[in-house]
C-alpha cells in the first residue's frame, strides 16, 4: 500500500469520528512520530510503497483511533509550548489552552529572576517544565498523587534537561 491509499482508508474509517482536516493532521502526526518522517516526507512519499512494518504501524494506529484512543496516547508524545512531552494513560494530554497560562505567567513575571513554583497535579510536568525551560533560575516542584505520572514527569524533565524536584503527594490529604 501507499500513503495515498492509507489517507483514503483513514478518511473512510475515521469520518464518523473526526472532521476531514483533523484526520489528515492525525495521520501526519502518526507518520511523524511513529514512522519518524518529517513533514516534507509526509508530502513527498505519498505514492511510494510502504514497508510491511510501516503498514502494520498505520493499521494498528487506525484501529486504536477507531476505538477513540487519542493520537497522543498512540504516539506517546504531545507537543506543548514548543517542547515535546512523553504522555501515556497515567497522564492527561497537555491542552493548548494551558499554553496560554504558561505564557501569561512568563510575561507577568518577566522582570523577576527568582520564582518558587509548585505544579500541583503535574501529570506530564508540562506546565512546570515549560516554566523552568523559559526561566531557568526558577525553583520548580512537581507534585502528583500518581507515582506513575511522576515517573513520566521526571522523564520529561530529564529529556528537557530541566532539573526539578518531585513530590508524591495527594494535595487534598495535606494537613492544614
Amino acid at each position: 500500500m501507499t500513503l495515498n491509499q492509507f489517507k483514503l482508508l483513514y478518511q473512510e474509517q475515521l469520518a464518523p469520528i473526526y472532521p476531514e482536516n483533523e484526520i489528515h493532521s492525525i495521520l501526519q502526526i502518526v507518520c511523524e512520530d511513529l514512522l519518524n518522517w518529517s513533514r516534507s516526507d509526509f508530502m513527498i512519499k505519498d505514492r511510494e510503497e510502504l514497508s510491511h512494518l510501516q503498514e502494520e504501524i498505520l493499521q494498528k494506529s487506525l484501529r486504536e483511533l477507531r476505538a477513540s484512543k487519542p493520537v497522543q496516547y498512540i504516539t506517546g508524545k504531545a507537543h506543548f509550548y514548543g517542547h515535546e512531552f512523553m504522555v501515556n494513560e497515567h497522564t492527561l494530554i497537555p491542552r493548548q489552552e494551558t499554553e496560554e497560562l504558561v505564557d501569561m505567567i512568563i510575561k507577568d513575571h518577566k522582570a523577576e529572576t527568582y520564582l518558587n513554583i509548585i505544579d500541583i497535579g503535574t501529570g506530564t510536568g508540562c506546565i512546570g517544565l515549560s516554566l523552568k525551560a523559559a526561566k531557568p533560575d526558577c525553583i520548580i516542584t512537581l507534585m502528583d498523587v500518581s507515582e506513575k505520572a511522576l515517573v513520566i514527569a521526571q522523564s520529561n524533565a530529564n529529556h528537557l534537561k530541566t532539573p526539578v524536584k518531585t513530590i508524591l503527594q495527594d494535595v487534598l490529604a495535606l494537613d492544614e
